[in-house]
């Protein structure tokens, strides 16, 4: 399922089990460096922007694709990467470093596919890193070799894009998404995951926008008192510039929601340790300026739960 996409932003995921592949992918694209955590925390994942050629880019890197976590936890951080790519995705960048393919790159092919369906795959590519010279004919030898290149590359149609990662050229890589946009009729994907997670940013919207107009006019004033004249109003500008927009805010709530109701569900099922990962995210992660608060609801969520239990 897809719809017809009618603002100027670009939207592109970047998928992969390799951090340091998701951070140069993501500076080739945006143009100026951008910063991974060091260590992944469960629910983690950033979003960055950036203006290219008149158009917005927005860069989701989801960040959890690690051994240990079974099916509903992968689909719990799915839901999550949701919110931060609605209302859908243009272009999904599966990186793969082509020195070392493992069955994980399998994986996460398969649990986008179980996910989203098949047709998430029609908006996919193969991102193959590599550091030297690569040519398709020496492809051709991996493909009858590497039998988990096989079969990703069986899976996703055989779409893929060689990327240097020691040149980082980024007007090749900008060409192909674009290319793949254009075949799918400028088209972002989406499917009823989508659909119901932005029915609930739609209905966020209202409130947050009400309150963000408090918020601004409430520091306009105060940046009147503090300033005058050209002073004034470059500092203002300064600050509607930096004024997050309402609907990302949305994007935000929906997804911290979530993220403490997997909390409260983990310590429910006495699953401790997962409970104080997920609540290091929400400190650590990109969501940091609300998580102070959503920690103290899960925290006295779970407290109220263990002496109710008693």
């Amino acid at each position: 399922m897809a719809s017809v996409e009618l603002s100027a932003e670009l939207r592109i995921v970047l998928f992969s089990s390799r951090t340091p592949l998701q951070t140069i992918v993501s500076s080739c694209i945006l143009g100026r460096q951008v910063f991974m955590p060091a260590e992944c925390s469960l629910s983690q994942g950033l979003k960055n922007h950036e203006e290219t050629e008149g158009r917005k880019v927005s860069v989701i890197t989801p960040n959890f694709f690690e051994k240990d976590l079974t099916q509903q936890h992968i689909r719990n951080e799915l839901e999550g990467y949701v919110c931060l790519s609605c209302p859908g995705p243009h272009a999904v960048l599966l990186i793969l470093d082509l020195e070392d393919i493992s069955a994980t790159g399998v994986r996460i092919v398969e649990d986008l596919t179980k996910y989203f369906g098949d047709d998430i795959l029609k908006y996919t590519v193969l991102l193959l890193c590599h550091e030297g010279k690569e040519e398709d004919s020496s492809l051709e030898d991996r493909l009858r070799k590497d039998r988990n290149f096989r079969e990703i590359m069986d899976k996703c149609g055989h779409q893929y894009h060689l990327f240097n990662k020691n040149s980082m050229e980024a007007k090749p890589l900008l060409e192909r998404i674009e290319g793949l946009v254009a075949e799918n009729g400028d088209r972002y994907f989406t499917d009823n995951n989508y659909e119901v997670t932005e029915d609930s940013i739609r209905k966020e919207q209202p409130v947050i926008e009400t309150d963000r107009v408090k918020k601004i006019d409430k520091w306009l004033r105060k940046l009147h008192c503090m300033y005058q004249g050209e002073e004034m109003e470059r500092e203002r500008d300064q600050y509607l510039k930096s004024v997050r927009a309402d609907g990302e805010e949305a994007e935000m709530i929906i997804h911290e929601r979530r993220f403490a109701a997997q909390a409260m569900d983990n310590a429910a099922a006495g699953n401790k340790g997962l409970a104080v990962r997920v609540l290091e995210g929400a400190v650590l992660g990109p969501m940091g300026a609300v998580g102070g608060g959503v920690i103290g609801a899960v925290l006295g969520a779970v407290v109220a739960w263990k002496l109710w239990r008693r």
